[in-house]
Order: structure tokens, then C-alpha cells, then sequence
């Protein structure tokens, strides 16, 4: 199998006006270079990890629609996970938005994208937006997946991914095991899912939990939050990048007996993107 490579986005969104009246970071340059390094990506798939944008409206999507087209037409395929973000204020029509862009299917706001041997189940996290009824078809259709991936000698790894990260060390954003533990329970029960990414909170974090690695990757332009450190972390983080940490997005390259994946990034806008850590998957 020659080498198969996709990117992974963390949250996009641009800061609130309400946001900036308090002092949360506003970079809108630094958003626009990334843009501009995205796009001339090599990959098959752009998995975006949700908050998209700030919350739907048109002007938001003015500022990533031509990404989004540039990524399309070199034949980059697109999807992301659902974000809170991007279902705010009408969950249907941000919902509606997502997949007017490819970035969801049609009647629903989970799937699964297969790059080479490895394949990334994508997940909606929004368990009040979608309702109980909803939220047990999703859970009953990714136990369904698990089974038929660990059945298949065509799928060597799985990646898990969803908006809200299971685990974080951040100041404003708490664990979400408790929301997401079906998931957490086939994360943790399948011996072929490997890796879990998420977007929300807007730092970079990596985790292991015995085999299994867990990545936070949320800030792609997004202004960035910061972590408990030392002794108040409420989680070992194998990174160590610190916060603020990097603006920067994933690369995943997959070969037929084993996959990587490469933060890619920078502290200052004036620094030049570069390999920031790596992990197996």
C-alpha cells in the first residue's frame, strides 16, 4: 500500500466580540496564515474537529468557505465532527450549513472516513442539541462500526473522534467521560481503536491511558486557553507543550503496517510551522 496522508483542523472559529471585551486572544491574522499553509496540504481527507465557526451565521462561513473550496477542489475530501459552536444559535440550521459543505451527511451528524487501513469514526458530542432518542441511534450505530471494523482485515486501527474531549486539563472546560461514556466504554473494550481526537478546548494536550493515546488539538486559529500544570493537572500530559500552547493542525500518514500522526505548528506567528510532537496510531 503506498502511503496514504490526511490533515487534521482543530477549532477554526474567530473570537466573539464578547470574548474580546474580556481579553480572550484575538488573531485573525494568525488565522489567515493557517488558512493560506492549509490549503497546500497534501492529503485525501481534511477532518475538521469541530467549532467550525464562532456560531452559524453567514459571515462566519465567509471566513473558512475559501478554505473549504480550495481543499475541494484539489480533491481533498471533507468532514468534521460536530462542534457546539457550529449548532449555536438554530442546531438545525447549523446542522443544515455543516452539510450544505460536505462536512456532515446528509440526514445525519456522525460517520466514518477509512484513510488507507485506518479508519476515523467520526462522532457528534452534542448530547443535549441531539436529544436522547438520537443520542441512543448514534451509540447503537458505532457499536455496530466497532464490530464490523474488528471484524475486517481491511481496517488495521481506529481513531475516535468527537468535539468534546473525554479528558482535558483545562481551566475553563471540565472532563466529559461522564457525557460520552458509551463512547468511552467502545474506546476502551475495542482492540483495534487506538487513538481518540478532539477539538473544544483550545490547546494542545496528549494522554495515555494504558495502550491507547488520547489528543486534544483545539486551537487552529481559535484563541487559545489556558491548562492546569504541575501539581493542579488532573491528568499526566505526555506533550508537555505547556499554555498557551501552539497554533497548529495534524498531519496522519498511513502506511500498510503502521500510521503516524505529526503536530504541526507555531508558538509565535512569526516562527516558522514545524513538527511540534508525534504519536502512533
Amino acid at each position: 500500500m503506498t502511503e496514504r496522508r490526511a490533515i487534521v483542523v482543530g477549532d477554526t472559529q474567530a473570537t466573539l466580540l464578547v470574548e474580546r471585551l474580556v481579553g480572550r486572544e484575538h488573531c485573525p491574522h494568525v488565522r489567515r496564515r493557517l488558512f493560506r499553509e492549509l490549503a497546500h496540504e497534501d492529503g485525501e481527507l481534511a477532518l475538521f474537529l469541530g467549532d467550525v465557526v464562532a456560531y452559524d451565521a453567514p459571515h462566519h462561513w465567509q471566513r473558512i468557505d475559501p478554505l473549504l473550496d480550495r481543499l475541494r477542489a484539489r480533491g481533498v475530501a471533507l468532514a468534521a465532527a460536530v462542534g457546539n459552536h457550529d449548532v449555536f444559535p438554530v442546531p438545525r440550521r447549523g446542522i443544515a450549513s455543516l452539510a450544505r459543505r460536505g462536512l456532515v451527511p446528509p440526514h445525519r451528524t456522525y460517520q466514518e472516513r477509512d484513510v488507507g487501513n485506518v479508519r476515523f469514526v467520526v462522532l457528534d458530542s452534542n448530547r443535549r442539541v441531539l436529544g436522547e432518542r438520537a443520542w441512543a441511534q448514534q451509540v447503537a450505530w458505532l457499536r455496530e462500526r466497532v464490530a464490523a471494523s474488528e471484524a475486517s482485515a481491511d481496517v488495521r486501527a481506529l481513531v475516535f473522534v468527537t468535539h468534546h474531549p473525554p479528558w482535558t486539563n483545562s481551566l475553563r472546560a471540565t472532563d466529559s467521560e461522564g457525557t460520552l461514556l458509551p463512547f468511552v466504554e467502545a474506546f476502551e473494550r475495542s482492540t483495534k481503536a487506538s487513538v481518540w481526537l478532539s477539538g473544544h478546548v483550545h490547546a494542545y494536550e496528549r494522554f495515555a491511558f494504558g495502550t491507547k493515546t488520547l489528543v486534544v488539538s483545539g486551537s487552529t486559529g481559535s484563541p487559545r486557553m489556558r491548562l492546569l500544570e504541575g501539581a493542579e493537572a488532573r491528568h499526566a500530559d505526555r506533550a508537555g507543550l505547556g499554555s498557551p500552547g501552539p497554533f497548529a493542525w495534524l498531519r496522519v500518514h498511513v502506511a500498510e503496517d503502521h500510521a503516524n500522526a505529526a503536530l504541526v505548528g507555531f508558538f509565535d506567528e512569526r516562527e516558522e510551522a514545524r513538527v511540534l510532537d508525534t504519536f502512533a496510531i
